[in-house]
């Protein structure tokens, strides 16, 4: 018997709030079964309704992994206190151990297109956020160091755009208002 990708699902959504980007990429990329690289693997162009491929070949009812691309890797999250994006959480998915060294996305919201476009070079992350008008965000970049970072090559702490910082489980957190930033910091 088959496993159904409605369980998948739940898998997706658990590791998503879990913060186990690891496991999704191997979910991901591996190519036996059961993933969704094995799906890919055996010639699919589109999603299965379940991971042996016995029943429905396009199964679009169920296209969780969309959700890991744009809450996981590219880190657009809504905030669970403040729906429809009216205040939104960027904590970009990096995996440093799996060389995957960028993601762009972008996602239409009510108030407008948030955008998440991210770099890894020589020990450096390099993240550009787009803010809509009317929202706030709460921005998490993968350092500890907030003294690394720079905003648009100013120094965070002389930049008059970015709200509080803190510092929190290996990610520096930074309160933005609606525009564009580029921020860069030491990994």
């Amino acid at each position: 018997m088959g496993y159904y990708l409605t369980e998948g699902y739940f898998i997706v959504k658990n590791l998503l709030e879990s913060v186990r980007q690891d496991l999704m990429y191997v979910m991901a990329t591996k190519e036996d079964y059961p993933s969704w690289g094995n799906m890919l693997h055996q010639g699919a162009t589109t999603l299965w309704e379940a991971w042996d491929g016995r029943n429905s070949l396009l199964h679009s009812s169920y296209l969780h992994i969309g959700a890991w691309f744009i809450e996981g890797l590219a880190g657009i999250r809504p905030d669970p206190e403040r729906p429809d994006y009216k205040h939104f959480i960027l904590k970009p998915g990096v995996m440093k151990e799996q060389n995957l060294d960028w993601v762009k996305a972008r996602l239409e919201t009510p108030y407008g297109l948030i955008r998440s476009e991210w770099t890894i070079g020589n020990e450096t992350f390099q993240l550009k956020v787009s803010v809509p008008p009317n929202t706030t965000a709460t921005v998490y970049l993968p350092t500890m160091n907030s003294k690394s970072i720079k905003e648009g090559n100013t120094p965070l702490t002389r930049s008059h755009a970015v709200g509080h910082v803190r510092n929190q489980k290996g990610y520096s957190i930074i309160e933005i208002q609606p525009g564009r930033y580029s921020f860069e910091t030491d990994l």
